[in-house]
């Protein structure tokens, strides 16, 4: 008898006790013969282990390893180790976020080899950017799309029908077909169509669609960044990994709002874009010196600048008068354990984590940064929510990257497509 992550279920296998939701009804007893319907069912409750006879995960990794070319494990093994360095080895989290890393490149191929070719260091810019010029600029620079200022501001009355809320988005075609296809897409899994935003209003809550609706106008907004500074694609394939992560943890947290994670995750790097459009040569050398210290990049910004990406996204969002729930997830996502933890801050922390040890998109920044254990335990989650956030949200991904990002990024669209 041991203890089975849910991706590693398989039929045939017997149940050693029973098992329950998170909130502790029964869901199968003592002595099941699991089958693919029993395993579906336990995945769309949100358990992310169980109990079984004959069969426990560390076995059952060892035999997967075995099955291996050893120099392939050993070099994904390495590449994990890379992924994670800035992070505590000994921490039981950090471990098993390793281990995803691992399973992840074993199934999805590993990456060509480094180049340890020295870089010449950049430009020194004249003068450190300021934070709160950055916010205000950037305002003007740009703006939220009308029909998502108003759904806000209509969300502000506690009287405000639904109905309402979808007659506003419903006045923007291109933004209310991309949130049929979203609220259609293997996000939510629905069992039948939702046609209208009325609808999707009522099956997902006015307050969810509107924070789906913020996070899908943003993507339009910075699309004027060079490729040469930033493949764009890559950029957002990063940020809505983060937000599906952010949202699957979110699930299993036990989490009021999970759409709000999603958007939480989607916009946390927001502050780099802004750096990235304002000020390049800034970007440049954080990365420049990030790389060359082995540090991590918001460590390297806040050296360099005096602040870091995350509090300029999170200062942005202030003045773009965002829900302040927003507004903190994205500030203190690199730093969800200093003082109160905010569990929205928390859970884009680790999602972000994981997109990086997992290698979902490129945020500019070379390595992962260093996880809080003290942000994890206040989650109160299982480790073995990890691997099963990985498994369902890589398939996510491939579906909702489809649908967020055609048409946006710099380059041939075809060929973007393939790498989501």
């Amino acid at each position: 008898m041991g203890t089975v992550y849910i991706e590693d279920l398989r039929p045939g296998m017997v149940l050693s006790a029973d098992v329950r939701s998170r909130q502790g009804r029964l869901l199968f007893s003592e002595g099941l013969a699991l089958d693919e319907l029993s395993i579906q069912t336990l995945k769309f409750w949100g358990v992310t282990e169980t109990l079984v006879l004959g069969h426990d995960q560390e076995t059952l990794d060892r035999e997967r390893i075995k099955a291996l070319d050893p120099a392939v494990a050993r070099q994904a093994w390495e590449e994990a180790s890379h992924r994670l360095k800035l992070c505590d080895p000994t921490h039981p989290t950090v471990r098993e976020l390793k281990r995803v890393s691992f399973i992840n490149l074993i199934q999805n191929g590993l990456p060509a080899p480094r180049r340890h070719t020295p870089e010449e260091p950049p430009h020194e810019p004249r003068k450190r950017p300021d934070l709160s010029r950055l916010a205000s600029s950037t305002i003007k620079l740009a703006a939220l799309p009308g029909i998502v200022t108003q759904a806000l501001e209509a969300l502000s009355n506690p009287n405000v029908s639904y109905s309402y809320v979808a007659e506003i988005i419903g006045k923007d075609t291109a933004l209310s077909a991309k949130l049929l296809k979203l609220v259609n897409s293997a996000l939510y899994a629905f069992p039948e169509s939702v046609d209208t935003i009325s609808r999707a209003v009522t099956v997902v809550g006015a307050n969810r669609l509107t924070s789906l609706a913020l996070g899908v106008s943003l993507i339009n907004i910075f699309d004027s960044i060079p490729r040469d500074v930033l493949d764009m694609r890559s950029f957002w394939k990063h940020s809505l990994a983060c937000g599906v992560l952010a949202r699957l943890l979110a699930v299993t947290a036990g989490h009021p709002n999970v759409e709000r994670c999603f958007v939480a995750g989607l916009l946390h790097d927001l502050g780099r874009l802004v750096m990235l459009k304002n000020h390049t040569a800034h970007v440049a050398q954080a990365v420049a010196l990030a790389r060359r210290e082995e540090i991590s990049l918001h460590q390297a910004e806040r050296e360099l600048w005096g602040f870091d990406h995350a509090e300029l996204g999170g200062k942005l969002l202030t003045v773009w008068k965002f829900p302040a729930s927003l507004e903190r997830a994205v500030a203190e996502h690199h730093a969800p354990g200093d003082g109160t933890i905010h569990q929205d801050a928390a859970l884009v922390h680790v999602a972000d984590i994981m997109a990086h040890a997992m290698a979902l998109g490129q945020s500019g920044s070379p390595l992962a940064p260093p996880l809080s254990g003290t942000a994890w335990d206040s989650l109160n989650i299982p480790r073995s929510a990890l691997g099963a956030a990985a498994a369902q949200g890589e398939r996510q991904l491939d579906d909702i990257g489809h649908i967020l990002l055609s048409g946006n990024g710099n380059g041939n669209d075809k060929e973007n497509d393939k790498a989501v």
